[in-house]
């Protein structure tokens, strides 16, 4: 049974993540893998702590909200990106056939 508020869209698209984690900010690559209205799916190669605040930069735009969920994968993590607002003016998604999904990101070296 499907429990989300908001359909999502496939959206394949390059990101960087960045968070406070203590006294320093941190960055790193990620790969968007879908988007709805009110937030982002996004495969990363490492986790960041749920309730998170987060800035998540792709097409030129920078995005802030926090980490809604962090779901460890065989190689990597999967978050569930919330926006602080709901995004009704977001980008056309880019559609690519035939890529693969999120969990093989890492392993086919596209971080």
């Amino acid at each position: 049974m499907e429990r989300r508020i908001a359909s999502r869209t496939p959206f394949m698209c390059r990101t960087e993540i960045t968070w406070h984690d203590g006294n320093r900010e941190e960055s790193i690559p990620g790969m968007i893998e879908d988007r709805s209205s009110f937030g982002l799916g996004i495969a990363l190669a490492k986790s960041i702590p749920e309730g998170s605040h987060v800035r998540v930069r792709y097409q030129g735009r920078m995005i802030a909200g926090f980490v809604r969920y962090c779901v460890r994968q065989a190689q990597g993590s999967l978050i569930g990106f919330s926006f602080e607002r709901e995004q009704s003016d977001g980008p056309e998604p880019t559609w690519h056939s035939g890529r693969t999904p999120y969990s093989q990101h890492f392993s086919a070296g596209l971080f």
